[in-house]
């Protein structure tokens, strides 16, 4: 438990501070987090959003890009 606890941490740390500002981070992670409860359908996402479909896009590049890590490939 406390591993993960501490995976968690370190994983938070290396990821989300990586976004930018709080503000960046805050805006990023709400998008993914919605675009993961749309089942991944970026229409819905920016639709459940009040964006449009291209700004979802251009946040996850931004994550991607500020990351580090390639979105598109999760295994």
């Amino acid at each position: 438990m406390i591993l993960d606890r501490r995976l968690g941490e370190l994983l938070t740390r290396r990821l989300v501070t990586s976004l930018g500002t709080e503000q960046e981070q805050e805006r990023i992670c709400l998008t993914l987090e919605t675009l993961f409860e749309c089942d991944l359908r970026v229409a819905d996402a920016a639709a459940a959003l009040y964006v449009h479909e291209n700004t979802v896009r251009k946040r996850l590049r931004a994550a991607e890009e500020r990351a580090g890590v390639n979105l598109r490939r999760i295994d």
